[in-house]
């Protein structure tokens, strides 16, 4: 049960395929979600993956060096790909503010010390996810400079322009 639980909140605010508490929490946490869904790696064995030893496999059987900086980077190029196919679909920063009314007025259950998640906090964290992202705070719109980094100024040309469909 998510109630009172503040990081669970984020990981319902910030996920790239609606609210899911197995996005991870963080950017960080994220990125590594996301690297290793691309792996095919087991959901259930995650804690237990060695990372230099994921990046030796794929590096052998792609052809292509990997080591575990890189697989960060290749996650973190999966959540900005799937917010920018997001953003083109229509959904902004006003849908990821979208999450059960139950995470932030009630409390985890009655009698627990856990009070209700403070929507300020809440905002403020939101407003620190897209800093970190490299993503517009009013919008949640990837911004140009960050596709760049990551070397997916390629889908740009396509979305950048627009503004939200919704």
């Amino acid at each position: 049960n998510p109630k009172g639980v503040a990081p669970m909140g984020m990981s319902y605010l910030s996920s790239t395929r609606g609210a899911c508490h197995l996005f991870g929490q963080i950017p960080g946490g994220q990125n590594s979600q996301a690297m290793l869904d691309s792996a095919g790696d087991c959901l259930l064995a995650r804690e237990f993956t060695d990372r230099d030893l994921l990046a030796q496999i794929l590096t052998s059987v792609l052809g292509r060096d990997f080591d575990a900086a890189s697989l960060y980077r290749l996650g973190e190029r999966v959540v900005n790909l799937e917010k920018c196919f997001n953003w083109r679909e229509g959904f902004t920063r006003q849908d990821d503010r979208r999450i059960p009314a139950a995470l932030i007025r009630e409390r985890l259950d009655p009698g627990q010390s856990r009070e209700p998640i403070d929507e300020r906090w809440l905002e403020s964290t939101l407003n620190e996810h897209y800093r970190i992202r490299g993503w517009d705070r009013r919008t949640s719109k990837p911004q140009a400079r960050t596709l760049e980094r990551l070397g997916l100024d390629f889908v740009g040309d396509e979305f950048l322009g627009r503004t939200s469909n919704k």
